[in-house]
């Protein structure tokens, strides 16, 4: 299914008829197009942003927020909508996402930053050296892209 473009204006409107208890969530949702969950989270976004959330491009997140947001979630100081709206995080989806990242010790990194290059295209490497790649990356933080750069293999 193809999704459609709402414009800023049309989520301001049904927002702000939500907002004045002109309609649940689901029944405005569903006159919108759109799933609930979507529908939330531009409720979400217009209490943080006001209606600038719709206009605003990409948002660029720091690592310490990220971390912060993550944390916060992960000692239960509140819902993954209440951590979205203290850190003015956009998408719920974000937040999950690096929930994901840290639990699995993946680095949170700046938004925006570029990616480092992954070799690719492995090397041939004895028993010893694999042994030792591994080691490394376990005492390293377990990352995996750092360490395959660092020994120039491919992961």
């Amino acid at each position: 299914m193809r999704r459609k473009k709402i414009a800023p204006e049309t989520k301001v409107r049904y927002v702000e008829m939500y907002k004045r208890g002109e309609g649940s969530g689901m029944a405005l949702a569903r006159t919108a197009g759109v799933a609930l969950a979507s529908f939330q989270q531009w409720v979400r976004n217009y209490e943080v942003y006001g209606p600038k959330a719709y206009t605003k491009g990409y948002q660029h997140y720091s690592k310490d927020l990220k971390e912060s947001a993550v944390r916060d979630y992960l000692a239960g100081k509140g819902s993954q909508d209440a951590i979205c709206k203290k850190y003015g995080i956009l998408s719920k989806s974000k937040l999950q996402k690096w929930i994901m990242k840290y639990n699995s010790h993946e680095g949170l990194k700046p938004s925006g930053q570029e990616r480092g290059k992954i070799v690719t295209t492995g090397r041939k490497t004895t028993l010893e050296e694999r042994v030792s790649i591994v080691e490394d990356c376990i005492s390293n933080g377990r990352c995996y892209a750092e360490t395959a750069d660092k020994f120039s293999v491919s992961y």
